[in-house]
């Protein structure tokens, strides 16, 4: 397909389906490395400790790149940072192909996480808000979800290969290949903007009529065609009302996460093969979450469905904690996955509402980044807690007393207001 010549029919639905595509397998490179990293252990020497250690400065680079991939997509355009961080994973599976010291790893950790939140974590809502405004929220939630199904997938290609040639190496390999196809397809088949192929936000020409009052509430979830500066969004309580809620998310979903399957085999009595399958299923759950808090997000206001998914969390974690039965393993598992999942959606298409399209990437930067930094918190703190206790329930009470105070911080968090009273509230548009 050339994008040489104006498409005849409007482009943004396809534009998004073909950056679902890139971001389903850059995204999905971020569940890989600790996939594999097990395997590599066993094979090269080295101890759990210290390969735990390379995820801790991970997540650290991940949250830090993620605040500046903001800047950068502002900058450069999400085409050229989604290509950019599928060719810097590309190296680093090469480089993790041929290493043998753990020095070595931790290097490629750094630059592997730098290239998947740089290239991953705001671009495709970036892009989404450039293209579309009606269907906005669903296409970012399957986006999303997208990037944990890639998870899921790339790890049992990563597995099958492993199993095939007898060698992690050969399957750094294939994920190499796999990435220089997002890289390709990205440049070749996808705009920054309507603009670029000389069409208009969601198939629409707007008459240029000033914004007027705030659409009634029947109309669906408030959208704003008028774009903030990064530095306006930042200076809003809304922004860190939402930084607070999606944190606290974050913290609860990597903490359970990371102590889940040892607090339920050590506290619990549940058997190891199903603990490992909880775990397997709240991740397949997490993308549904994705995919439906997308599609909820266009037809409710999302920052009141995202304080409804911080009590889920809540929920499963009081499920967690008081009901042993096996019934309970997987109602726990339904509403974490979903709550954090669907969180995720609502986070982004909330900021795009708000703060509008042609900064997105910026305030979505700020938002996630800051929200990582606290989640990765949990992992060590969670641990620290246990230790002390000796047991996992006052940490996971920490969890869910932040789970709860998020949907606080959710329903509290205002429309913002521009100085001189404006919303931003859309322009009305005709086809």
């Amino acid at each position: 397909m050339s994008l040489r010549r104006r498409p005849r029919h409007f482009y943004g639905y396809l534009n998004s389906a073909f950056a679902a595509v890139a971001l389903f397998l850059l995204g999905g490179a971020n569940y890989l490395l600790p996939a594999m990293s097990g395997f590599m252990k066993d094979d090269l020497g080295w101890s759990a400790t210290a390969t735990g250690g390379a995820f801790s400065v991970y997540y650290v680079v991940f949250g830090g790149v993620t605040v500046a991939s903001g800047w950068l997509v502002l900058r450069f355009g999400p085409r050229v940072l989604i290509a950019a961080g599928a060719a810097v994973v590309l190296v680093c599976s090469l480089l993790l192909a041929v290493i043998s010291d753990l020095w070595q790893f931790y290097l490629l950790a750094v630059l592997y996480a730098a290239g998947v939140a740089g290239g991953a974590v705001v671009t495709g809502a970036q892009l989404t808000g450039n293209w579309l405004h009606r269907r906005r929220g669903l296409v970012i939630g399957l986006q999303l979800a997208a990037t944990g199904l890639g998870g899921s997938v790339l790890a049992l290609v990563g597995e099958r290969v492993m199993g095939a040639y007898g060698s992690w190496r050969v399957s750094w390999l294939v994920v190499a290949a796999l990435l220089a196809l997002a890289a390709a397809l990205v440049l070749v088949l996808v705009r920054d903007r309507p603009e670029d192929l000389g069409q208009h936000i969601d198939g629409v020409r707007h008459d240029g009529h000033p914004a007027g009052a705030r659409p009634p509430a029947s109309k669906g979830a408030y959208k704003s065609l008028q774009s903030w500066s990064v530095a306006d969004a930042a200076r809003t309580p809304t922004l860190w009302l939402i930084v607070l809620t999606f944190g606290f998310s974050d913290y609860v979903f990597l903490g359970t996460l990371s102590h889940q399957v040892t607090y339920l085999t050590g506290e619990v009595g549940v058997s190891a093969g199903s603990a490992a399958a909880a775990l397997a299923l709240m991740v397949a759950f997490m993308a549904l979450g994705k995919a439906g808090g997308g599609w909820l997000a266009d037809r409710v206001e999302p920052r009141k469905t995202l304080g409804l998914m911080s009590l889920m969390l809540a929920a499963g974690l009081l499920v967690l904690l008081l009901w042993h039965a096996r019934t309970a393993l997987y109602v726990y598992v339904v509403l974490l996955g979903v709550g954090f999942g669907a969180s995720m959606a609502q986070t982004s298409a909330t900021l795009a509402n708000y703060y509008g399209r042609r900064n997105l990437a910026g305030v979505m930067g700020l938002t996630h980044g800051s929200a990582a930094l606290l989640g990765a918190l949990s992992t060590t703190l969670t641990g620290v807690i246990r230790d002390s206790t000796g047991s996992y329930v006052p940490a996971f009470v920490v969890m869910l007393v932040l789970a709860a105070l998020g949907a606080v911080c959710a329903f509290a968090a205002p429309v913002p207001h521009q100085r001189g009273g404006s919303t931003g509230t859309p322009e009305p548009c005709k086809v």
